[in-house]
């Protein structure tokens, strides 16, 4: 029988963590936390970006709040998939949240009125609302809000094209193309940035 008040040893694997946290050992997630949060900010980061930290940050721990709800009744097999395919989720409705919000703000603009009533919308704040997303720092960040979708659905979560398909509302074909334009992206940049060394 596992004692909730024994000290939780680091080294233990997940599925002992797993049924230490269900055991009532609080201690058991705070070594999950520290042992999958840099893999699940990466996850985030793959698609909102790295200077998005905020929104990051708030993705992640969202993240392990989610997770830990799951785990307080249930088992899984892998704690790394599981939290990347819930991190991957929001990651990816919060960017469709802020396209919708820069949508509203260019709509607003064109109309001479700011979301706000009665406030006149600074065309310097609406470029800073842009800028981010314009803003190229990794190489993962010049591909498409897609792209990076489908590639970190595919190479980090191990998705098949129809598994992708199904996540992101398109179709297999468009999934296949997306991951092979998004390669070929990458491969380029990595071969002009070799011949940029030489």
């Amino acid at each position: 029988m596992i004692s909730a008040t024994a000290p939780t040893s680091s080294s233990l694997p997940d599925p002992t963590l797993i049924e230490h946290f269900h055991a009532g050992d609080a201690g058991a997630f705070e070594i999950l936390f520290e042992r999958h949060y840099p893999a699940a900010v990466s996850a985030a980061q793959r698609i909102l970006g790295t200077r998005a930290w905020d929104s990051v940050d708030d993705v992640v721990q969202e993240g392990f709040i989610r997770l830990a709800r799951f785990l307080s009744t249930s088992d899984c097999q892998s704690v790394r998939r599981l939290l990347g395919r819930i991190v991957t989720n929001l990651a990816i409705d919060e960017l469709r949240r802020r396209e919708r919000s820069l949508c509203f703000s260019l709509e607003a603009c064109d109309g001479g009125l700011s979301p706000v009533a009665g406030v006149t919308m600074d065309p310097g704040a609406l470029h800073l609302l842009s800028f981010e997303r314009r803003i190229l720092m990794t190489m993962f960040e010049e591909l498409s809000r897609r792209e990076r979708c489908v590639l970190d659905l595919r190479i980090v979560e191990g998705l098949s094209h129809v598994e992708v398909a199904h996540r992101l509302g398109i179709t297999q074909d468009a999934s296949k193309k997306c991951y092979s334009r998004a390669r070929t992206k990458l491969q380029a940049r990595i071969l002009e940035g070799l011949m940029g060394e030489g």
